[in-house]
């Protein structure tokens, strides 16, 4: 006998209920759902984990212009029925649903905040919300300077190719300025804005209007997708070590911040309130403890241990907390996390240096060499094209950050996936990894072959591995050791690592016994593992390599193309354009359905 769950949930506003349905369809677990007078229902296993769906539910139908509401008596309901396993059709399930349905006791207060969300859902649509205006004072920008390069030159002071490359540059550029004027003020030694702010007003002085404009604009849509980008991973990282913002009732009905909490707090919990730091629950209840255990339903007696980040699934848990929140084992997991992929935030303090000193370079060139020409002025206005160009080529050097960035944006996507890279070494050695040999205990239950482990075996060739073995540490079935008793493909330069034991999936360097760890064991992630690392360091490996070639390709036409064919400042934007088309290659690996 197998039991589905039935959640129900009021959506406010007006909505595409297909639409809905659709979307929450495509969700993780979701058996089935549907959308009817304004309220969301959808049907989950016993074993599935609520909270997601319902984070997801909420995102979804923010996303579409309406609101899922929370905590509601008239509105919220949840049913827990049996279903028989002889059931075909979720219209079956549905039947039996109706007829065995019974009301949850113990409903949610009307005041009921879920806490479990709000930051991470709240952080969400302002980073929406910011990321969409300022794509729309981009999209000015880029009709301005469009505009701006297709209005025929005019001879007046004013002319309305002025006025349009003016109006871009201030749209497309005022943030890169705040940024360098605000830079100065903090004592800023490493600041690229400064330097193509600095390096856009000499251009624009000499007469370079129309080329800086189109600059500033490409600059400033690289640097804004790579914020974005940020913020997402920064998003995703807080999501996957919440520990709860909201204050929570101590057992006197006082409110107690999640900071504020220290040892011996005794508090009264409701229903999806996260548990602020670790310690034991005083009543039996029910908790999705994933994000701390990576258990998504979990029964808590009187006296049992329960962990930050937990998030009360039953009416209520009363809790004595025996840590404060940033001394929480879910707390030190984040530190740690963070200590180990330091490696991946590289100041680009030697990078900078360079940059300097060919700008500081090209600037005395630009003022020294016009002095043996006959006509100085003249010589000074072409010699200053190839200074502002080369001076914006070497300023924007984002894309080595973006190399670096790249990697950990998709660090963290795995992370998010329960994939802990662990440190730098593991890491790489995972990514450059041509050889995988798979232990027989993560590919069996029991002696019998798991479902999908032949398939994940396939997926790793897929995924780029030239050798895929096995080595047995369990006893197997006959059959099923057949099955995955794999021809050993041995090759010159081959690059091992292992998969498996001690209970996890893990790779395991044999010298230094680091290890990639999947969290919850199962061989369908090994190949999303061995794929997320290799795709990240090939997408570094392909900005390092690409960008200083294209940089100095541009920095030789500047100098050598005359400017009767193409302004030099022209080599500068196409630089840019180059750095744009990386950032934008490293943007997906900051999304969490990489």
């Amino acid at each position: 006998m197998a039991e589905i769950k039935k959640y129900s949930y009021a959506v406010e506003g007006e909505i595409d209920g297909e639409k809905l349905v659709e979307r929450v369809k495509a969700l993780k677990n979701v058996a089935d759902a549907k959308f009817e007078n304004g309220t969301l229902t959808y049907f989950l296993p016993e074993n599935a984990d609520e909270y997601d769906v319902l984070v997801s539910s909420m995102e979804i139908c923010t996303e579409m212009g309406a609101e899922l509401i929370i905590g509601d008596d008239e509105e919220e309901k949840k049913e827990e029925v049996d279903v028989y396993e002889q059931c075909s059709s979720v219209e079956e399930i549905e039947e039996n649903l109706e007829k065995e349905e019974k009301t949850a006791e113990g409903k949610a207060d009307e005041s009921a905040e879920f806490s479990s969300a709000d930051r991470i859902v709240e952080a969400k649509k302002t980073l929406k919300k910011e990321s969409l205006v300022r794509a729309i004072e981009l999209a000015v920008a880029v009709a301005f300077m469009i505009a701006a390069l297709f209005v025929p030159s005019s001879n007046s002071v004013i002319s309305l190719k002025t006025i349009f490359s003016v109006l871009a540059f201030a749209v497309g550029g005022y943030e890169i300025f705040y940024s360098a004027i605000v830079g100065i003020f903090k004592k800023k030694i490493k600041n690229y804005d400064l330097i193509v702010t600095i390096s856009c007003l000499f251009g624009a002085f000499f007469g370079y209007i129309t080329e800086i404009t189109v600059f500033i604009v490409i600059y400033a849509i690289a640097d804004e997708v790579a914020k974005f980008a940020d913020n997402l991973s920064a998003v995703t990282l807080d999501e996957i070590f919440y520990t709860g913002s909201v204050p929570l009732t101590l057992e006197n009905g006082e409110k107690r911040s999640v900071e504020a909490v220290v040892k011996g707090d005794k508090f009264a919990l409701e229903r999806y309130d996260v548990v602020p730091a670790d310690g034991v629950a005083l009543t039996d209840g029910k908790v999705d403890a994933y994000r701390a255990e990576g258990v998504y339903e979990k029964l808590v007696k009187a006296g049992d241990k329960v962990l930050a980040g937990s998030v009360v699934l039953s009416d209520g848990l009363k809790f004595e907390a025996e840590t404060t929140s940033k001394e929480s084992a879910l707390s030190k997991k984040k530190e740690s996390f963070s200590e180990r992929t330091e490696f991946l935030k590289r100041d680009g303090g030697k990078l900078f240096a360079l940059d300097l000193a060919l700008i500081l370079a090209s600037l005395v060139c630009c003022f020294v060499l016009p002095i043996f020409a006959e006509n100085y002025a003249a010589e000074l206005t072409s010699y200053v094209g190839i200074c502002v160009s080369i001076m914006l080529t070497a300023s924007f050097s984002l894309a080595a950050a973006i190399a670096a960035e790249s990697v950990y944006r998709a660090v963290v996507v795995a992370k998010y996936r329960g994939i802990d890279f662990g440190a730098e070494k593991a890491f790489y050695t995972l990514a450059n990894a041509n050889s995988i040999v798979v232990r027989s205990s993560v590919l069996t239950e029991n002696g019998t072959l798991k479902a999908d482990s032949l398939g994940a075996l396939k997926e790793l060739y897929f995924d780029g591995a030239k050798n895929v073995t096995t080595e047995f540490d369990c006893a197997v079935e006959a059959e099923d050791k057949e099955k995955i008793d794999l021809v050993d493909k041995a090759f010159k330069g081959e690059k091992k690592v292992f998969a498996g034991g001690d209970g996890e999936v893990s790779f395991q360097r044999e010298k230094t016994g680091e290890k990639v760890v999947i969290e919850n064991g199962e061989i369908f992630m090994l190949p999303l593992a061995y794929s997320l690392a290799k795709k990240a360091v090939k997408r570094e490996k392909r900005i390092k390599i690409i960008s200083p070639i294209v940089k100095g390709a541009c920095i030789i036409a500047a100098m050598f193309v005359p400017a009767t064919i193409l302004s030099p400042v022209y080599f500068a934007c196409v630089s840019a354009a180059a750095t744009l088309a990386f950032t934008l290659s490293a943007f997906s690996s900051a999304s969490v359905k990489e």
